[in-house]
């Protein structure tokens, strides 16, 4: 924005008291003559504005807009974004270095500079310790058992932090951008009580309100509850209905063609499928494909040998309340839901414990 331009919007907007935010940055690191553009996260994402980066030197005014939204610093060609930002009333100063930016000024700034050096760090700890259990999976069970525990206790101090981070700043965007996040990870409880640490004047959001009715779905088909009936379409051209596998436990696995985790994770369906093939288990992939042509081809590439059924309109999924796939389910032989959520190793130990193998 030239400095024209800019004069013009503070001038015209103290002439109508219309909000503004100003945004000066410097960032030594980024090279000179680079157009750097403020993006609105979306969805859908657009470019609101650009600026010739000189010296490190750059600078942005506009509208306030009603509320904090959030925004990046991007430039073209690049996946990663220099920094973000968050738009609201007030004085914003950016500083640091490239990818790695300190942004300060307004309330909601601030709250995030306080997020991003005390919570987000750790999920950097996670991402390695994942990592780390991943490239010596060769080492045996008891190095993943040990890996799993310290793991499990690692999302605990996580858990603990981010809803910390909620009770401490409830009025906060970013602690209901933060929960919004961590809502596809709990069950109806936990999310309801991490709702009840936002604010009063938070709980009539749209966000809020949909977080609550997520919650409520959740605890329909928690664990004990009746696993809610259906009938879908298989692959050989009949049709499955749960209720048919009353007396086996089903093991529910909802995924689908174009995600890329789910279709990583198939290998290791396959091989339970192959370890309880005589056990009273019954494991049923149920995809969340709406293209006929993706499910099969999907399933012909993977070598998916058990049953397959396809979810084409997704009120199967939308009763079970799945926010986030790959998810498995296990249902007893009475109906009810077993569990929900167990992956890899504590899976096969869910399933190992109710199956009685070993024993």
């Amino acid at each position: 924005m030239n400095l024209l331009v800019s004069f013009f919007v503070m001038c015209l907007a103290s002439v109508v008291n219309v909000p503004v935010y100003h945004i000066q940055g410097h960032v030594a690191d980024i090279e000179d003559g680079t157009v750097l553009y403020l993006r609105l996260v979306g969805p859908p994402s657009r470019d609101i504005d650009s600026v010739v980066v000189r010296n490190g030197n750059f600078e942005y005014r506009g509208n306030a807009p009603k509320e904090p939204t959030w925004a990046t610093l991007s430039i073209k060609g690049k996946f990663s974004s220099v920094g973000e930002v968050y738009l609201e009333k007030g004085e914003i100063r950016i500083s640091g270095k490239i990818y790695n930016t300190i942004v300060k000024g307004t309330h909601t700034n601030n709250e995030n500079e306080v997020f991003k050096q005390t919570v987000s760090p750790m999920y950097g700890k996670r991402y390695s310790l994942g990592s780390m259990l991943a490239e010596n999976d060769n080492r045996g069970a008891a190095y993943r058992d040990s890996m799993n525990n310290v793991i499990k206790t690692y999302d605990n101090q996580i858990d603990k932090a981010e809803l910390n981070y909620i009770r401490t700043y409830p009025k906060s965007v970013i602690a209901l951008r933060l929960l919004e996040y961590k809502s596809s990870h709990m069950n109806g409880m936990q999310l309801n009580s991490a709702i009840a640490l936002l604010d009063k004047s938070m709980q009539n959001r749209e966000e809020v309100v949909r977080m609550k009715h997520y919650a409520k779905q959740l605890l329909s088909c928690s664990e004990g509850t009746a696993a809610p009936d259906f009938t879908l379409p298989n692959s050989t051209g009949g049709t499955f209905t749960l209720s048919s596998a009353k007396g086996k436990y089903v093991l529910i696995d909802f995924w689908a063609s174009w995600c890329a985790s789910c279709r990583n994770a198939l290998p290791s369906v396959a091989a339970l499928n192959k370890k309880y093939e005589k056990a009273n288990l019954l494991i049923l992939g149920l995809s969340l494909d709406r293209s006929d042509e993706a499910w099969r081809k999907a399933l012909k590439q993977e070598g998916c040998s058990w049953l397959q059924v396809c979810d084409y309109d997704g009120k199967v999924a939308h009763a079970y309340a799945v926010s986030a796939i790959p998810l498995t389910i296990i249902v007893g032989p009475d109906g009810r839901i077993v569990s929900r959520g167990l992956q890899k190793d504590a899976l096969e130990k869910k399933l190992d414990e109710l199956l009685k193998i070993g024993k």
